[in-house]
């Protein structure tokens, strides 16, 4: 597997002539629609078959590189040869696309109730857990029911684990920090929150649990830590996850932060997932939602803190949509990775790629105003899970697998052993 940006000239036909790959598995593997045009900045991913080849007297072990995609160092390990003069005329080498150093990885996938039953059997089989968006409780502690039990009997027919997701969410929509200083304040609330927990994990029949509390007050912190240790002793042999805002640092400042303690909460709970996205947002600035370079300090600030196979990754799975030229206070719509591309393509606009943020962004115009869309496709995906492998972190999360986003599924597959 490698990928190509799409240059002037390219089609999906050229591409297929070019790779060896069959045009329907281009068509496939990219979630493209017909007429199957390409933009000029498109990333690709390009899955050949493994083959069998015979040196020529002008091949070289660069030349071989470049014209079949793979590194010069995977040529000669996967051939057992030593160096480059090893490459000799009338040589058969192996060239195999595989990736045969998979890593063990646990993989999440949040969901909402609408999701669909064709997504869910697209998806399920590379995720290690599901995790329906989410359960809202009540001041008194008691959950609000959530119709969940489809989602969970296709997880179960796909031997993945499903996750009982708890937030303090106003049942209008946001989260509420009165409601999280409500129940950290109340004995009985998180008793009977922790009860209504331990039940519906018995009927629904869900194996692990996420707590998403989220802008807690400040001086609430260590009402917060010892909450998420009652939860945890209160669920007793069940996985305990939590949901950090992304931090870099004790000192970071801010509503969505201060109360998120990474060393307590680190010691606590099974797993924690950082909220790595989020830099542009609704009513920010545009920019991208997951810059590769911030998620970098957010993931090494935590291993400062939490033990590194206890860390998993958020991953976006949106984008933004800006008016410019930019007002602030003015609202971006979200838009899925694939309908980004897909708008870009509307408009024939070029993608462009930041080299910083290692992501894709756009320009186009609609009623004479001017639009920036920031997203992420599959080199970017390829980035973060790239940085995720190299921190040696334990996994993924993603935000949200609603939409299907068939690159992403086949990045997961390629580089992780999923543990389910």
């Amino acid at each position: 597997m490698f990928f190509h940006f799409v240059k002037k000239g390219d089609s999906v036909y050229k591409l297929s002539k070019e790779y060896n790959v069959p045009v329907n598995q281009i068509i496939q593997d990219n979630n493209l629609e017909e007429p199957y045009e390409l933009l000029i900045g498109e990333c690709l991913i390009i899955n050949p078959s493994n083959k069998s080849y015979i040196v020529k007297e002008s091949d070289s072990l660069d030349t071989l590189s470049k014209k079949f995609s793979i590194t010069k160092e995977k040529i000669l390990k996967d051939n057992s040869l030593k160096d480059e003069n090893s490459i000799k005329p009338g040589l058969r080498i192996h060239l195999d696309y595989d990736n045969l150093e998979k890593v063990n990885g646990l993989i999440n996938g949040y969901c909402y109730q609408g999701i669909t039953n064709k997504v869910l059997n697209s998806t399920l089989p590379t995720l290690s857990y599901i995790s329906p968006f989410a359960y809202r409780l009540k001041e008194n502690g008691n959950l609000v029911p959530l119709d969940d039990q489809r989602i969970i009997s296709k997880a179960n027919i796909h031997d993945t684990n499903s996750m009982l997701v708890v937030a303090n969410i106003k049942e209008s929509g946001g989260f509420s920090t009165s409601l999280a200083s409500k129940i950290l304040n109340s004995q009985n609330a998180i008793n009977t929150l922790i009860n209504d927990i331990n039940n519906t994990i018995k009927e629904k029949n869900y194996h692990a649990l996420c707590i998403d509390f989220e802008y807690v007050n400040e001086d609430e912190k260590n009402l917060y830590t010892e909450f998420i240790k009652k939860v945890k002793e209160g669920i007793k042999d069940k996985k305990l996850f939590v949901a950090l805002a992304p931090k870099n640092s004790d000192e970071q400042k801010g509503l969505l932060y201060t109360a998120h303690d990474y060393f307590s909460l680190g010691k606590i709970v099974d797993y924690v997932i950082l909220m790595t996205y989020e830099w542009g947002y609704t009513f920010g600035e545009p920019m991208p939602v997951a810059p590769l370079d911030q998620v970098r300090r957010v993931i090494r600030y935590a291993k400062s803190k939490i033990d590194e196979s206890k860390i998993i990754m958020g991953v976006p799975n949106y984008g933004y949509d800006w008016t410019l030229p930019y007002q602030k206070g003015s609202k971006a719509e979200s838009i899925a990775n694939v309908d980004a591309i897909n708008l870009a393509k509307k408009y024939n606009v070029e993608i462009k790629y930041d080299s910083q943020s290692q992501t894709p962004y756009f320009n186009y115009k609609k009623d004479g105003k001017l639009h920036v869309v920031h997203f992420d496709d599959a080199c970017s995906i390829n980035a973060k899970i790239n940085l995720a492998i190299d921190e040696n972190i334990k996994g993924l999360s993603i935000w949200t697998v609603t939409t299907y986003f068939p690159q992403l599924i086949l990045l997961i597959d390629y580089y992780f052993n999923i543990e389910k």
